[in-house]
């Protein structure tokens, strides 16, 4: 043990401190541990560790430092600079004495005692001791927290679900309420809460599931529904041309021509603003001058125009395959070798058309959120986020048209984010280019031309009336693709007053212009409509699961059904001849053309707003207490009928999907059932047999498509394209042997958002 004396005193009337440490150590200026041998010397092998025993001061190596007697009252001498004592305390980690001197109560640590008790009452002393003990305290603290706190486990929010039907996903709830689904993962894919799908699987896997244990492979419907699938894949076939596909094809006959131009400018033009129709109408004058050859990229614009006006041309899209073609062409016209830069204006209308083409027509390629964000970025290149009164100056026309070309952009990057569920990836500062003027086309052509008022019907009239809105809209949007999950019901309140009040201008105006007019409401006023009631559905939509287990959300539930019913009405006109629906429109309209032929938006929201209502009307029969008949809106009854046939509709129209057709069947089904008190065994048997009738329905509808299109092109075309698609039994006679096929793999049928068998649908299913 080290027994220290008094410390001794130098000349100039500093004490020195007292010596604890051997000699190897302090020559080292190391901690030592102040015992025999010491720690240091242990690892260094050295046999002379030796303490310095200056005057005054014994030292007893025989015993170690470190076992004193708990009743030992002396205190070892310490240090006087405090600095130095909590920066060794701190350095160890430990307040406590296997490295620091203790005090007596303690009497844990070894000390050296002092034959002089005069130094240990010191006001020095006493100093040293309090700061020990609070630091004692305070690691007392944390070694207690650290004990009674235990790592937070990650909560999982992630629930799998996986049938035979829907195939197999990923549910993420959200974190405060497990009813409300933010997103879906499906194989490499993620889909926003705005998605239709996100919510829906969570009110109709319970039909899959109780399906799965009655399909088997030998099943009627397994069989047919794979005899959908091959014969999907040869009509699809058949409508592709080779790739590439050079724009060297012959244009159809004026008369057509001109028909096909009329029907664009009526159904799309009209509320998305990509040309100048007097600039395009003399060019197109121009390409019918025998011996004139047209440019290139004009005569693309043109097939793309014509491929857009093909879909509402007639009520069966029989130019499908044409308009495939000519979207094909604009895709090899696209992506040939960039050699010199085409980033200009013409470009820009070129890249749009493509894009809407795409989605209209069901051409494969990426989702529209992807593409419009690249048209986005080429469009900021050009400037067409700045005003162009802020740029060099241009001529009226051409600030009109990039206020034009910039407006159908944003609104088609909010429709592709809605739609995908993904960020919108724009905010209202980023850019500063105002709405389109009120002009007629006509108009620009003169050197200055004078805006119109806003109450005066021009081609733009519904374009910025819609604009005014976006500001709403773009809320709406972000809300909905926000990963923040504590977004509360309060804000989505909130923007549905705003967004309302935005619904009620545009209806005001919409109506003023149309009084002025003296006219029935123009398509392009059922388009802006029609897309406003988009966004309010999609704003209540993520609170519609949670709406159907308690009252809170009532609000949103109503909001979700009168929104579905307006779109609905809007996009199918009343097709059961005992409908009670007597307000919807029955005159065959560009709208419900573009929601039977076309693909993407259009479909998608009618569909939607079908599923919502079947799903409100089945939990008013699952919830309901009374022992009479229950009493059901025959207007919303009506829609499960409609529905229904609509779906039929749409596949003898060209459309290879029977998805939908079987959704509405099963949901039609179970909602009859409901209504006849029919027991779960009785509903199940009629499930199944919903499902086999759907699937022999659509196998005939589908083999009088693909017979009437070898009829078209001759018993030689396309016949290799076809063989390598086709397995041999299902050539000869259409009796599908596929040993291959599993109908328990979950991956079978996962229709709910696999677009597989109808590409350039990335919305759709």
């Amino acid at each position: 043990m080290v027994r220290s004396g008094v410390n001794t005193t130098q000349p100039d009337g500093r004490r020195s401190r007292p010596i604890i440490s051997c000699s190897l150590c302090r020559r080292r200026k190391i901690r030592c541990n102040r015992e025999s041998p010491c720690n240091n010397c242990i690892r260094s092998n050295n046999q002379d560790c030796s303490y310095d025993n200056p005057k005054g001061l014994t030292v007893a190596v025989n015993s170690p430092v470190r076992h004193t007697q708990r009743g030992n009252s002396q205190l070892a001498p310490k240090p006087p600079e405090d600095a130095y004592k909590a920066g060794e305390a701190e350095k160890s980690g430990v307040g406590s004495a296997d490295r620091q001197y203790l005090s007596p109560a303690e009497g844990t640590a070894g000390s050296l005692n002092t034959s002089k008790q005069t130094e240990d009452s010191g006001p020095e002393s006493q100093r040293l001791k309090r700061r020990i003990k609070e630091l004692e305290e305070q690691l007392a603290d944390v070694t207690k927290k650290s004990k009674t706190s235990p790592e937070p486990k990650p909560v999982c929010n992630i629930e799998t679900v996986s049938s035979w039907l829907s195939g197999t996903f990923h549910v993420h709830h959200d974190e405060s309420n497990r009813s409300v689904a933010r997103g879906i993962s499906h194989k490499t894919r993620f889909f926003g809460q705005s998605h239709w799908g996100v919510n829906a699987v969570l009110l109709i896997r319970d039909l899959f599931e109780s399906l799965d244990q009655h399909l088997t492979s030998t099943s009627t419907a397994c069989s047919s529904m794979e005899k959908c699938k091959i014969l999907a894949r040869v009509i699809k076939a058949h409508r592709a041309p080779e790739w590439p596909c050079p724009a060297t094809s012959p244009l159809p006959p004026k008369e057509l021509c001109d028909a096909l131009v009329d029907s664009y400018l009526k159904n799309t033009e009209s509320i998305f603003r990509i040309i100048h129709v007097p600039s395009f109408r003399k060019s197109y004058d121009t390409a019918w001058v025998p011996g004139n050859t047209p440019e290139v990229a004009w005569l693309v614009q043109l097939k793309l125009v014509l491929a857009l006006g093909a879909v509402c041309y007639d009520d069966k899209f029989s130019l499908r395959t044409m308009a495939v073609r000519w979207v094909y062409e604009g895709q090899t016209w696209i992506a040939e070798p960039k050699f010199k830069s085409r980033l200009d204006l013409q470009l820009l209308q070129t890249n749009l058309l493509l894009a809407l083409a795409q989605e209209r027509v069901g051409v494969g390629g990426d989702a529209m959120w992807i593409t419009i964000g690249t048209i986005l970025r080429k469009a900021i290149c050009i400037g067409l986020h700045r005003d162009p009164s802020k740029l060099p100056r241009r001529s009226a026309l051409e600030a009109e048209i990039c206020r034009r070309l910039w407006n159908t952009i944003i609104e088609l990057t909010l429709l592709s984010s809605l739609a995908q569920g993904m960020p919108p990836l724009i905010s209202m500062d980023d850019f500063d280019t105002e709405s389109p003027g009120n002009f007629n086309d006509d108009e620009l052509e003169t050197e200055q031309p004078v805006a119109r008022s806003t109450d005066h019907f021009t081609q733009v009239s519904a374009v910025i009336a819609l604009r005014e809105s976006f500001p709403q809209r773009l809320a709406v949007v972000k809300l909905l693709s926000s990963l923040d999950s504590s977004s509360q019901y309060e804000e989505t309140l909130q923007i549905d007053a705003e967004l309302r009040a935005s619904l009620q201008s545009l209806r005001q105006r919409l109506k003023a212009l149309r009084i002025s007019r003296q006219t029935p409401m123009p398509e392009e006023f059922q388009l802006a409509d029609f897309m406003m009631h988009r966004y309010l559905l999609s704003l209540h939509n993520p609170w519609f699961c949670a709406a159907m287990k308690g009252r809170p959300f009532a609000f949103s539930r109503n909001v979700i059904v009168e929104a579905s019913l307006k779109l609905w009405r809007l996009a199918v006109p009343v097709l059961s001849p005992n409908s009670a629906d007597s307000t919807a429109p029955t005159n065959d309209t560009s709208l419900p053309r573009l929601a039977t032929l076309s693909s993407g938006l259009f479909p998608t929201t009618a569909i939607q707003s079908a599923l919502l209502i079947a799903l409100d009307l089945r939990a008013q029969l699952q919830d309901s207490v009374s022992l009479g008949p229950i009493y059901l809106r025959p207007d919303l009854v009506s829609v499960l009928h409609d529905s229904v046939e609509w779906c039929r509709r749409c596949i003898e129209a060209g459309t290879t999907n029977v998805k939908g057709y079987m959704l509405m069947s099963l949901l039609t089904t179970k909602i009859e059932g409901l209504r006849r008190g029919s027991g779960h065994s009785e509903n199940t048997e009629l499930l199944v047999k919903a499902v086999e009738n759907v699937a022999e329905t659509s196998l005939l509808i589908l083999k009088n498509l693909e017979a009437a299109q070898r009829l078209d092109m001759g018993p030689l075309h396309n016949l290799t394209q076809t063989a390598s698609i086709l397995p041999e039994e299902v050539t000869k006679d259409w009796s599908l042997k596929i040993h291959a096929f599993d109908s328990r793999t979950p991956e079978s049928f996962d229709w709910i958002f696999n677009d597989d068998m109808m590409p350039g649908q990335p919305f759709v299913f």
